[in-house]
């Protein structure tokens, strides 16, 4: 089975290739700019359908009706030629090969010979789209190539920053603190959802939305409208939910307009269900020092609209044992090693190999930039 290495050098030399192509195709045109080729080929493929088209009907004394319609239509056709298009003196001088009171195969051979040089335009025209399509199709692959080795690029960065030493660093203290966290904001929200009016949370889901490292939607401006105005704006999100699951005629003894209320809110419901603590739980192992002090930031903001002091509490207590840089590091390290890691990343990271690989992959990258950088001024 070809290495990874060897697989990337293959590419490399595929994209090279192909990219070599297409520059000897665009030489080989010589003066010609691409659209003018087009032209003559457009104008060659023209030609010789009209002469194979009518090179059996045109020829001998079979078909006199056929012969006018040939030289008909071959003269109009070099007429209507750009008077500055090159080569046009050889499609004339086709046109008077043609140009007899009775026509043979050879006068139609000549005619084409006199497209001879015009026909190795339009192959070279040929050749140079198919290098180009080869090209794009050899770079889309290099693409997503690259995507999947700035993936593993960082990846190994992080592993690479994991301390090899901290493997036995004490965790237990800050996963009982992320863990007694988790469960109280879990609580808090639960009973967010099942106490404050919808309006309000509504409100407040709005506001939350602009916090960039929660993954919060803002709710949809239909439900926040519809509850501003109406009286079941006082009820909760649980009790909306409920009345949804509700007959027309139960639902008429709760709401002003049960019609107005189903059409309005239904269509939007999944919002409401959807809603949950989750976006302000932490994970385990926690992030790095300096995203998690970012993220406890705004989740202390983000929660104190709604959650327990004692809640609020426990993300100040985290906060704090983040800011003792070296300590935290060195649990996040210790957590990552025992929890997330497989046993190859772990034994990558206690044998220093980390960092060997991730100069070898970051190496990978910038040849295949810098060959992606030519292939995109080559197209």
């Amino acid at each position: 089975m070809m290495s990874s290495d060897q697989d990337l050098d293959t590419m490399l030399e595929e994209l090279a290739t192909a990219q070599d192509d297409v520059k000897a195709a665009k030489a080989a045109l010589g003066d010609l700019d691409e659209e003018t080729a087009s032209e003559l080929r457009e104008a060659y493929v023209y030609a010789i359908d009209l002469l194979d088209s009518y090179e059996d009907r045109a020829t001998g004394t079979g078909d006199f009706g056929g012969y006018l319609e040939f030289r008909q239509r071959f003269d109009q056709f070099v007429e209507g030629l750009d008077d500055q298009l090159p080569y046009r003196p050889r499609f004339e001088q086709a046109a008077e090969d043609v140009d007899r009171r009775r026509l043979s195969s050879g006068d139609f051979d000549n005619a084409r010979n006199e497209l001879t040089e015009v026909s190795q335009i339009v192959d070279t025209l040929d050749q140079l789209h198919e290098a180009r399509k080869r090209l794009k199709s050899i770079r889309k692959r290099a693409v997503a190539r690259r995507r999947d080795l700035m993936q593993r690029r960082d990846r190994l960065a992080e592993l690479a920053g994991l301390d090899p030493t901290a493997l036995d660093a004490p965790v237990h203290e800050l996963r009982e603190t992320i863990s007694t966290y988790n469960e109280g904001v879990r609580t808090d929200h639960r009973r967010f959802t099942h106490d404050v009016p919808v309006r309000t949370v509504l409100e407040i889901y709005d506001h939350l939305s602009y916090f960039a490292l929660l993954d919060i939607d803002a709710p949809p401006s239909v439900l926040v409208s519809f509850f501003e105005n109406h009286p079941v704006g006082e009820e909760p999100v649980s009790k909306v939910l409920e009345f949804l699951d509700y007959s027309r005629s139960k639902l008429d003894h709760y709401v002003d307009d049960a019609g107005h209320f189903l059409g309005e809110v239904r269509p939007h419901s999944p919002y409401l269900e959807e809603l949950s603590s989750e976006p302000f739980t932490i994970e385990w192992p926690p992030p790095e020092r300096e995203r998690f002090l970012w993220h406890l930031r705004e989740l202390r903001q983000a929660v104190a609209r709604f959650g327990s002091d004692e809640t609020i509490a426990h993300l100040r207590d985290l906060e704090a044992a983040c800011r003792d840089g070296e300590s935290y590091s060195r649990q996040r390290s210790s957590a990552v090693l025992r929890e997330e890691l497989d046993a190859a990343e772990r034994d990558m990271v206690l044998d220093g190999e980390a960092e060997t690989k991730l100069a070898h992959v970051e190496s990978q990258i910038e040849k295949l930039d810098a060959l992606l950088e030519e292939v995109s001024e080559t197209l």
